[in-house]
């Protein structure tokens, strides 16, 4: 052990330790030496760690001279936090190579030692000295020769020392840093030594390496800071730690006083005094007379007033800090120019840092040049304040749900909390993906047909079979934010998402309707019933398909985004199984005349190719009865476009299984045009569905109403209740279910196996809320 070494730990305060030592193993040496180094590679084969070898020199820092101030001003650098790497499982054909010599593995690189694939910013070989003549050998260095006791690791921190060393901690120790380290070096339960072991690199790195450093440091430096910021978020709590690292943070920043706002400015929620750091960045910005960026106009707001700081700013502190350096340009353009006090300056004055590691054997010092106070402060400091308090207004409704879900962050339901501006930054992984693949899809068109198998996997990992109510509304919701639209929409009486059935994203025109008219529902109801005929003989036609796509052109009485929506469901139903379910109760209000024309519509559509098959005879007579017309109807009307009398198996007295054994009918051509243009008196017609007729009200039965769906009738009472809107609180429903002597979890359940019998399924979703489905809903009321 170095003399400094082990006057540090004899004279200095110790801090506590980080876990209960114990001496039933003896510390290890650096002469431990293990037999091989097993290599083997990642996943993904990592680029060669190849970076400057480290140099030793005596130790000397030197500031940038004062005279260099113009040139080198800079804005504060925008860089992504690293994201911590997720530990590989590596194969032997290729790895990265281990360094026989010491070596700083930079942020972009990745080293294996033993089994471990390591992430940068960590020292790596052999030979390396301690800064200090004192200390043989760096406790930061990773020694890839070093025994690594892999089976047992130390992760109760139960060996490792004070003030550890990678070479004296033992075998199980080691293995415990490198694993805490290959997963990404955010394990918050990890003993505070292996964390301070890292660090040691860290400041070594800042402290001794930058100083000679021929190139431009900014980048890395940044880098640097921003991973010590998160570790103080991990582990600031925890003895002295955030303070340390606080002191660190600010040497860093004096390391380059003329790019000192380029770096990241301090942070604080508490009451302390101005940092040295801040004033020195805007006394620099006010000599240069550069644009005081939004990280440092904010730092300086929390310093200067830290009582006005409530709880959505250190709750959601990423966003607001978001938020707010969104609404800063937007008011401030580049950023605010501050003026130089010519009276005040702040004095020459040299900052001292005590490095953490024995590595230095003592102390640091920094000279810092002359710069002058700020003037106005108070009057910047006001305007600035004005945005911060709104920033906080802005994010009460998303703090507080977050508070209630402290692992949505990221989220969709978070997202849709969030401002506009927001949503592309504050996205997890997962939801970035989703947005990704969902431009992706409509990159080089403006509608996409998806399968819900694809949506729900990109949707979510791992991806559900369905969607419950509640989720799919959430789904709906964020594409809306997005500019995109979804058929069917759970919001507009579709189904939640399931894995089987298919899809279609559009473009949202500029001004839509959230909520469909009425209109919009019958014309969607009549599109329906036309795909059912086009699609009765397994293809569609192109005279068949130009004849929808007239009837889409010629519905004036809907709203852009009502007509883009249609557009968007002709192509869904297209693809789709289509059923008979719930049409009866759908076209049970329009008028005779009414159903009179949709049924004339279907028969010009099926006959528009020149012939109608027996397939779409079958469908058309199932379609009658529906219309309030007799399925022998059908007949009737393919008989004024037929060329010859209809054989004798179709008359008016055939059945449906007769005609489905019918010929395809050869059809006159001339005639069937006479018909599609007298079908622009059926399209008048149609018209007037939509301007005259509503969907009927709901209406609520008093009470005595006789049992429904086979409900006996205090369900069928409860069911009709439910009848009244779509979603319902628990507790406005408990008094009437209290009424009727039920239990409402017990009488939901039963009225939900009734709805699976008859609809396949359930009526309601969720606890509390419980959401109604409208569709299942009406299939219910109009059951006999």
């Amino acid at each position: 052990m170095g003399i400094v070494h082990w006057l540090k730990r004899v004279l200095e305060p110790k801090r506590p330790r980080s876990s209960p030592a114990s001496s039933s193993e003896p510390a290890t040496t650096a002469k431990e030496e293990a037999p091989s180094i097993v290599h083997e590679s990642v996943a993904e084969p990592p680029l060669s760690p190849t970076v400057e070898p480290v140099q030793q020199s005596p130790l000397s820092l030197t500031v940038e001279p004062v005279q260099q101030l113009q040139q080198s001003a800079l804005q504060t650098a925008v860089l992504p936090e690293p994201a911590p790497p997720v530990r590989q499982v590596s194969t032997p054909k290729s790895q990265p190579p281990t360094p026989s010599r010491a070596t700083w593995i930079s942020v972009d690189k990745t080293v294996l030692v033993g089994s471990y694939c390591l992430p940068g910013l960590v020292y790596v070989g052999d030979n390396l000295k301690g800064i200090s003549t004192h200390v043989s050998t760096e406790p930061a260095l990773i020694r890839p020769q070093l025994k690594l006791d892999e089976a047992k690791p130390d992760r109760n921190g139960n060996w490792i020392s004070e003030w550890p060393s990678y070479s004296e901690i033992p075998s199980a120790s080691r293995a415990a840093y490198l694993e805490w380290l290959a997963d990404g070096r955010c394990d918050p339960q990890i003993p505070l030594g292996y964390v301070y072991l890292f660090f040691y690199g860290l400041e070594r790195r800042v402290l001794r390496d930058f100083r000679r450093a021929k190139r431009p440091i900014l980048t890395e430096l940044c880098t640097i800071m921003i991973e010590v910021e998160r570790l103080q978020n991990l582990y600031g709590d925890q003895e002295t730690f955030g303070e340390e690292t606080r002191q660190f943070l600010d040497i860093c920043r004096f390391l380059l006083p003329n790019q000192i706002t380029a770096l990241p400015p301090p942070w604080t929620f508490e009451s302390v005094e101005m940092p040295l750091s801040l004033e020195v960045g805007l006394g620099t910005l006010a000599a240069t007379q550069t644009p005081l960026p939004a990280d440092w106009a904010l730092s300086w707001v929390m310093h200067a007033f830290p009582g006005k700081l409530r709880t959505p700013a250190s709750r959601c502190f990423s966003e607001w800090r978001s938020w707010f350096k969104y609404e800063y340009h937007q008011n401030f353009g580049d950023g605010l120019l501050l003026d130089p006090d010519p009276d005040q300056t702040l004095p020459n004055d040299t900052v001292i840092y005590q490095p953490t590691s024995v590595s230095f054997g003592g102390n640091i010092k920094l000279d810092i040049p002359e710069r002058p106070k700020i003037a106005n402060s108070e009057a910047i400091l006001e305007r600035l304040l004005h945005l911060v308090e709104a920033g906080m207004q802005t994010l009460d409704p998303y703090s507080r749900w977050l508070g209630r879900n402290p692992e949505g962050q990221g989220s969709y339901s978070a997202l849709l909390l969030l401002p506009p501006e927001l949503m592309v930054e504050c996205a997890s992984p997962q939801v970035k993906a989703f947005r990704a693949w969902v431009e992706n899809s409509l990159s080089e068109r403006d509608i996409a047909v998806v399968w819900g198998q694809d949506l729900l996997q990109q949707w979510q990992d791992p991806p559900p079979d369905k969607l419950t109510k509640l989720e799919a509304t959430v789904l709906s919701d964020y594409l809306t934010r997005l500019g995109i639209g979804i058929e069917p929409d759970v919001q507009l009486g579709g189904k939640p998402p399931a894995s089987n059935q298919p899809y279609v994203f559009f473009r949202l025109p500029e001004t839509f309707r959230s909520e469909p008219s009425d209109k919009f529902k019958l014309a969607t109801l009549l599109l329906h019933l036309a795909v059912m005929v086009v699609v009765a003989d397994g293809a569609v036609t192109v005279p068949e398909f130009q004849r929808l796509q007239n009837y889409l052109a010629s519905t004036p009485h809907l709203q852009n985004g009502e007509r883009a929506r249609l557009h968007a469901h002709l192509q869904g139903l297209l693809v789709d199984k289509l059923s008979l379910r719930g049409l009866k109760v759908k076209l049970q209000p329009l008028s005779a005349e009414r159903k009179l024309a949709i049924a004339k519509f279907l028969i010009h559509l099926a006959a528009v190719d020149g012939e109608i098959n027996p397939s779409e005879i079958s469908i058309l007579s199932k379609l009658y009865p529906l219309l309030g017309l007799e399925s022998q109807a059908v007949y009737s009307h393919i008989h004024e476009m037929t060329v010859e009398t209809l054989p004798a198996t179709v008359t008016s007295s055939t059945s449906n299984a007769d005609a489905s054994q019918t010929e395809t009918l050869q059809l006159d051509r001339a005639l069937i045009d006479a018909k599609v243009t007298e079908s622009a008196t059926v399209s008048a017609l149609l018209a007037d569905v939509f301007i005259e007729d509503d969907l009927p009200e709901e209406a609520v039965e008093p009470d005595g109403i006789p049992g429904i769906a086979g409900l006996d009738q205090q369900h069928s009472q409860l069911l009709q209740h439910l009848s009244q809107k779509s979603e319902w609180e628990r507790q406005d429903l408990e008094p009437l279910v209290d009424r009727l002597g039920l239990m409402l979890d017990g009488a939901l359940e039963i009225i939900n196996e009734v709805a699976f019998e008859q609809c396949d399924d359930p009526l309601t979703e969720g606890e509390d809320p419980i959401v109604i489905d409208v569709d299942i809903l009406q299939m219910l009321l109009s059951s006999d």
